[in-house]
């Protein structure tokens, strides 16, 4: 087993002022990656298991897999009762709940410290020995609770827009042209076999970080953790399917749909961009934020050409992608609405950021990160993620670091770089047209 030590800047604000905080890691011989962070303020602990695996590692035809083995893995286990997962956490005090995204699914649990045993046991027992509890009543079941949140998606107003814009940008067949909900046809169509198949492939010590946070003795953690995973045999070794698309969309995409939900148009300009951790990623994450503001005040309060403007990035791990999306005023179109918004794009690269403005962002951002870090569950969370993602789970404090130290003319330079006409897709989404003599 290996283990290292860590200590940083953004961990000692994170915690209370009285104590020094280090987070520790170490590997089982199984392949197992252990975060350990302690933190006596309040008696609770985080334990938080991610998996390397999401929506991009399913086959086409098969989507939405991800996610409804997502519920499956809350169906019982080898020796947890069927169903009785969340009473198991629920009734010793905690609260537990689980996310699926493109590049991973995660499982967290905040229970006073004293049950923080238990909760390893449930989840070693989920990870190691719920492949032979899978049965078809149980997934039948967690079918319908999946096709249920994909209907009542899809009746909301946008409900299909990430779902079109997905597919706008990124290749037929690739891992994020499909979203993590998945298709619900392909849901139904799962079975039991297939879900065993799927835990033995991905849900293995080797293709897994675990971290705790909080209210412990790290090396009686460390123990029990051996105790409950040790034993848990090494899956094998496989690769995760590349994701392999150009680095720019190589020209302009457009379509237009129509959304008879929908109250208002909607604009969505889509970009793809460097992900976290890689060169760029930081001053697209500062472009996003200046023009985010830029666009409040130009286009919805002098202007008066939207009712809304935002910019945001993705947040995928490969590739990811700055959306920008707004709502026209009315009267304006939105081929008018898109010319203001590159023309604010266009604003940014040739007259660059003011130093009061890269100030605010730089304190905005860094702030939002350091709020994330005060919560046991957000911290254990940022802390695995980093460590799947980047093979560190302290590499936060690095864009903390970046951020701090960027250049005045570095957001400018990335948006000249990357937010550009033909690295560009542009959905439109209009209600459906009112009928004659009628209401809509």
């Amino acid at each position: 087993m290996r283990s290292f030590l860590y200590m940083g800047l953004a961990l000692l604000l994170a915690a209370s002022p009285a104590s020094a905080v280090t987070i520790s890691k170490h590997a089982l011989d199984n392949g197992l990656i252990v975060i350990l962070h302690e933190d006596h303020t309040v008696p609770l602990v985080a334990v938080d298991t991610w998996y390397k695996v999401g929506s991009r590692d399913e086959l086409t035809g098969r989507t939405g897999f991800a996610h409804l083995f997502e519920h499956l893995m809350f169906e019982g286990s080898k020796h947890a009762a069927q169903g009785q997962y969340d009473a198991q956490v629920n009734g010793r005090g905690g609260v537990n709940n689980a996310t699926t995204s493109f590049d991973r699914t995660n499982y967290w649990a905040v229970v006073p410290s004293e049950n923080l045993e238990e909760v390893l046991r449930l989840e070693s027992d989920r990870m190691g020995f719920l492949r032979d509890s899978i049965n078809p009543a149980a997934l039948v079941k967690q079918q319908k609770i999946v096709s249920n949140e994909l209907r009542q998606r899809s009746n909301q107003p946008y409900g299909s827009l990430f779902e079109e814009i997905c597919a706008l940008v990124w290749p037929s067949g690739h891992g994020y042209s499909w979203t993590p909900g998945g298709n619900i046809d392909h849901v139904n169509a799962a079975t039991a076999d297939e879900a065993r198949v799927f835990h033995e492939r991905f849900y293995n010590p080797n293709n897994a970080v675990l971290v705790v946070s909080g209210d412990h003795d790290p090396a009686r953690t460390l123990g029990l953790i051996k105790k409950w995973y040790g034993a848990l045999p090494r899956g094998v070794e496989e690769p995760r399917r590349p994701l392999t698309a150009p680095e720019r969309l190589g020209g302009r995409r457009e379509k237009n749909v129509v959304d008879p939900k929908a109250q208002l148009p909607l604009l969505l300009l889509a970009f793809p961009v460097p992900s976290g951790g890689q060169p760029g990623s930081k001053e697209l994450a500062a472009a996003a934020a200046i023009l985010s503001t830029r666009m409040a005040k130009s286009l919805q309060r002098q202007q008066r050409v939207a009712l809304s403007a935002s910019a945001s990035l993705l947040g995928t791990h490969v590739r990811d992608v700055l959306m920008i999306e707004a709502v026209p005023a009315p009267g304006t179109s939105l081929q008018q609405l898109e010319a203001a918004v590159t023309g604010e794009i266009a604003k940014l690269v040739g007259e660059g950021v003011k130093p009061q403005e890269l100030s605010r962002v730089k304190a905005g951002l860094a702030t939002a990160r350091l709020n994330a870090l005060q919560e046991l569950q957000g911290l254990a969370e940022t802390l695995a993620e980093n460590e799947a993602a980047r093979g560190n789970p302290a590499a936060f404090e690095d864009d903390i670091a970046a951020l701090d130290n960027m250049d005045l003319a570095a957001p400018s330079e990335a948006a000249r770089v990357w937010l550009t006409p033909d690295n560009m897709a542009v959905l439109r989404v209009t209600p459906r047209p009112t009928d004659a003599g009628g209401p809509r």
